[in-house]
C-alpha cells in the first residue's frame, strides 16, 4: 500500500512526508543443557554422514536461492524525512535491513554512523535499548537459512560456536548462551557486518521480563489456622526460590518480614550485577511467601532476560529448592501455545521435581485479538467498521511498548509478513516495526515498538499487510490501559502458557471477585489457563497498606501454601505438597473450571 495524505472519516492515510520519530531529543548463564535444542557435545563426534551439521549444510544449498529472494529489497516504505533535524528530530533507516536485524537496531546503527555516539545513545534510551560505550545488548540467533525450519531445527552446537567466533572477532562480549540464542554486548558499528554472516539468522532485542505489614491473604487462604500446627519437620529442611527483577529494601526486612540473615540467600544474575534497582516488586513477593510460612530458607535471584533466568533456574535446582515463584511475564517472546525456548527454560524446574509458579499476567485490559479485516483493500486492518487503528491516550515521557503476534502455529518461522506502525493524531508515523517474515529461522511472527513518547497526544496502533497468503489471526498488547478496542480472552503472558507451569490469576482478597485486569485464557492452542487464582490487593511493607495488586501478588500465595504444607506436614517434596493443595481450591463464579480463575482460589482450609 502506498501512503497518501488524506483522512476519510476514520480511515487512516499515513503521511509519508513527515515522520515524527520526532522531537525525540526532548527529551545474563550456563546453557540449558537438558532442554536445549542444540545437540550435546558428544554428538559432535559422529561421522559426517550422520552429523546433523552436515545434513543442514547440504539442505541449505537448496534454500540459498529462496533466501536470496527473501533478502531482496522490500517494497518502498514510508520515507523518514524529519523537517527540523537536528534541532528536534532524527531519522531511523529508510530501508528495511536484510531481514535479520530488528528495525530499532538498524535505526541505532544508522544513527550512530550519521550522527555519532551522543545521538545514538539518546535513540537507544528512548527505544528501550541497552547502550554502553558504543555497544548495544542484543540477542543473536544462530542457525542456517533453511526455509520452513524453526531456529531449533536449523541450528547445532557447531553453528552456535561459529557465531560465537564471529562475535568474538567483532569485539562482542558474550553474556549468555542458551540453545541457539546468544545474549551479548555488540559494538553498534558491527551490527550490519554481523547481519551478513551466514550462520547469523537474526539480531534482536533480548527477550525481557516485566513485573506484572501482614498480608490479608494469609487469612483469606486459611494459613492463619495453621498457627502451632506441625506434624513433623521436612526432610532436608524447607527451601523456597523467588526469581524477580529487583529486591529493593530487602536488607531492612531481614529477621522481621523476611527470614534472618542465615536463612536468606541472595544472588544477582543481571548483566548490571544489581540486586536492587528502583523497584520493590520482588521484595513484596518474598514478604507474602514469608507471611504464610516462616520456617524456610529463602533464595532471592535477580534477573531481567531469559539468559539470566536460565542461570537462575540452574541456581535453584543446584540448591534443591522445593518450589519457585516468578511473578514475571513477557509478550512477544513466544507464541503463547506452550512452545519455545522461554518455556523450555522454566520447565527445567518441574522436570527436576520443583513446582514452578508464575503470574498469569495483568493484560486483560491491554489486549486485543482477532482476524485481519481489510474491506477497502488498502492493506490496513480495520479494528471496527471504518476504523483502521486502535487508539489510546498517553503523555510525554511515557514509555510505550506495543507488541503484535500472529501466525501462532508457525510463529517461529512465519511466511506471513505484517508490519506495525504507531501514528499520532495527525497520522504522522511516530515509530514503526518493519521486520521481515519470509519463512526462515528466526523470522518470528512478532513486531514490537518501544518508545519514550516525545509529546502528549492520542496515538494510533496500525497494522499493515505486507505479504500474506490470506487474513491471519493476530493480537496486540499495550503496556498500559486505555486501548480503544479490547479483547480480554487469550491475554495470558509467557511463560504462564507452559504445560508444566502453574499460572495464577488474581481475585481481590476482600470478596474473591476476579480482577478485571487479570489475564484470561485460553492459550493459543486452546488449553485452559490460568490454573488457579490467588488473592491480591494485600498489604506489604514494601508497597504499604494501599495494597499490592496484580497476579504478581496472587502467585506467591500459592507458593506460600505449598511451602506451608511441605514444612508443616513433612512432605517429601514441594511437588507432593502441590498435589495435596489442588483438591482444596475454592471454586469462584461462574461454577466450574474456567479461563478466569482456573480450578479455583488457593485455600488451606481446613488444616490437613
Amino acid at each position: 500500500m502506498e501512503p497518501t495524505e488524506q483522512r476519510q472519516g476514520t480511515r487512516l492515510r499515513i503521511r509519508s512526508s513527515t515522520v515524527l520519530m520526532a522531537a525525540l531529543l526532548l527529551v545474563n548463564l550456563p546453557s540449558a543443557a537438558n532442554s536445549s535444542p542444540v545437540p550435546a557435545a558428544g554428538q559432535e563426534q559422529q561421522s559426517q554422514q550422520r552429523d546433523p551439521e552436515t545434513r543442514l549444510r547440504n539442505e541449505i544449498r537448496e534454500s540459498e536461492q529462496d533466501d536470496e529472494q527473501a533478502s531482496a529489497p522490500a517494497p518502498q516504505q514510508p520515507s523518514f524525512a524529519p523537517s527540523n533535524y537536528p534541532a528536534r528530530a532524527f531519522s531511523p533507516p529508510a530501508r528495511r535491513s536484510g531481514q535479520k536485524l530488528d528495525t530499532s537496531l538498524a535505526g541505532l546503527a544508522n544513527i550512530r554512523t550519521s550522527r555519532g555516539d551522543s545521538v545514538a545513545a539518546l535513540f537507544a534510551s528512548q527505544r528501550g535499548l541497552r547502550w554502553r560505550d558504543g555497544d548495544v545488548f542484543v540477542r543473536v540467533d544462530a542457525g542456517l537459512a533453511i526455509a520452513g525450519r524453526t531456529l531449533a531445527a536449523a541450528s547445532s552446537r557447531l553453528i552456535v560456536d561459529e557465531v560465537l567466533a564471529d562475535l568474538n572477532q567483532a569485539g562482542a562480549h558474550v553474556r549468555h548462551v542458551f540453545g541457539p540464542h546468544i545474549e551479548a554486548w555488540v559494538p553498534v558499528e558491527e551490527l550490519f557486518a554481523l547481519e551478513l554472516r551466514p550462520s547469523v539468522r537474526g539480531i534482536h532485542r533480548p527477550w525481557k521480563m516485566r513485573s506484572a505489614a501482614t498480608s490479608e491473604g494469609v487469612e483469606v487462604i486459611g494459613a492463619d489456622r495453621w498457627d502451632g500446627v506441625r506434624f513433623r519437620d521436612p526432610t532436608g529442611g524447607l527451601r523456597v526460590g523467588v526469581i524477580d527483577l529487583s529486591f529493593k529494601g530487602w536488607e531492612n526486612l531481614r529477621g522481621v518480614d523476611l527470614p534472618p540473615e542465615d536463612r536468606l540467600m541472595t544472588r544477582s544474575f543481571r548483566d548490571d550485577g544489581e540486586l536492587e534497582i528502583d523497584d520493590e516488586h520482588g521484595t513484596a513477593v518474598a514478604e507474602i511467601i514469608y507471611d504464610i510460612e516462616q520456617g524456610m530458607t529463602l533464595y532471592l535471584a535477580a534477573v531481567e532476560t531469559f539468559g539470566e533466568i536460565n542461570e537462575a533456574i540452574t541456581y535453584m535446582i543446584d540448591n534443591d529448592v522445593d518450589v519457585i515463584n516468578m511473578s514475571l511475564g513477557c509478550v512477544g517472546c513466544a507464541p503463547g501455545n506452550g512452545e519455545g525456548v522461554a518455556i523450555e527454560i522454566v520447565e527445567r524446574a518441574p522436570q527436576a521435581g520443583i513446582p514452578f509458579v508464575t503470574s498469569a499476567g495483568n493484560e486483560a485490559r491491554k489486549h486485543w485479538i482477532g482476524g485481519f479485516v481489510d474491506s477497502d483493500g488498502d492493506g490496513l486492518h480495520e479494528f471496527a467498521p471504518g476504523d483502521e487503528s486502535n487508539s489510546f491516550d498517553a503523555v510525554q515521557g511515557d514509555e510505550i511498548v506495543v507488541v503484535m503476534n500472529w501466525d501462532f502455529p508457525n510463529w517461529f518461522a512465519s511466511t506471513q509478513d505484517y508490519d506495525l506502525l504507531l501514528l499520532d493524531s495527525q497520522d504522522n508515523i511516530v515509530d514503526q516495526s518493519r521486520n521481515r517474515q519470509a519463512g526462515f529461522p528466526s523470522q518470528e511472527a512478532v513486531e514490537e515498538i518501544v518508545i519514550t513518547l516525545p509529546f502528549t497526544d492520542t496515538f494510533h496502533v496500525v497494522v499493515q499487510d505486507i505479504q500474506t497468503s490470506g487474513p491471519q489471526v493476530f493480537e496486540i498488547f499495550l503496556n498500559q490501559d486505555g486501548l480503544e478496542h479490547l479483547v480480554a480472552e487469550q491475554s495470558i503472558t509467557v511463560p504462564a502458557d507452559g504445560r508444566q507451569v502453574v499460572a495464577v490469576g488474581a481475585a481481590h482478597w476482600s470478596n474473591d471477585v476476579p480482577q478485571a485486569f487479570s489475564s484470561r485464557g485460553p492459550t493459543k492452542d486452546g488449553r485452559m489457563k490460568p490454573d488457579m487464582a490467588g488473592p491480591d490487593g494485600v498489604s506489604t511493607v514494601s508497597f504499604g497498606p494501599l495494597g499490592f495488586f496484580g497476579t504478581s501478588a496472587a502467585a506467591p500465595h500459592v507458593v506460600g501454601a505449598v511451602a506451608l504444607l511441605r514444612g508443616r506436614l513433612g512432605l517429601v517434596t514441594g511437588a507432593d505438597a502441590f498435589q495435596l493443595l489442588m483438591p482444596r481450591l475454592v471454586d469462584l463464579p461462574p461454577a466450574g473450571a474456567d479461563n478466569t480463575s482456573g480450578h479455583g482460589r488457593v485455600s488451606l482450609i481446613p488444616p490437613f
